[in-house]
């Protein structure tokens, strides 16, 4: 099972070798994993078990991919043919055209400086074109921990 949008092709969406894509049932493990090894840096507050985070897709990120105008928008950011994280647009307000990011690179490439830059660069940029082109936002936010120093410059440039 594949959580595609009905009105999004991800795959257009492309840096060199980066891409986004629609995530996949088998991928919900991997996420689940990277999210519980790095709470300190979400709004997350407890570790979830496999079976919250099935349940959490099925329930709420299936039903958001058959709504024309869907409040959350999440995917899995690609190198290659390799996950190497995952994000999307939240919190949409589609009356007022605004929107946050969310991003998670998985837990090694998390710690690798250089490599973090980069893709965070990447992502930024795929995503502004996503949320711009394809979804008309005119506003897109996001919010971190005041402890992330380095996160924080990263955004800033």
């Amino acid at each position: 099972m594949e959580y595609n949008y009905n009105n999004i092709k991800f795959n257009s969406f492309k840096h060199r070798s980066y891409t986004f894509s629609s995530i996949k049932i088998q991928d919900l493990e991997k996420i689940r994993l990277w999210r519980n090894l790095q709470i300190n840096v979400l709004r997350q507050n407890i570790k979830i078990s496999e079976k919250q985070q099935k349940n959490y897709f099925a329930k709420i990120i299936l039903n958001q991919t058959r709504l024309t105008k869907p409040k959350n928008i999440l995917f899995k950011f690609m190198k290659k043919t390799q996950t190497i994280g995952y994000g999307g647009i939240t919190n949409i307000n589609w009356k007022k055209k605004t929107a946050e990011m969310s991003f998670l690179l998985n837990n090694v490439r998390a710690t690798m400086n250089i490599i973090y830059k980069k893709e965070i660069s990447i992502f930024i940029k795929l995503i502004s074109l996503l949320a711009k082109n394809e979804l008309k936002i005119k506003s897109l936010t996001t919010e971190t921990y005041i402890t992330r120093k380095k996160h924080i410059k990263y955004l800033e440039e």
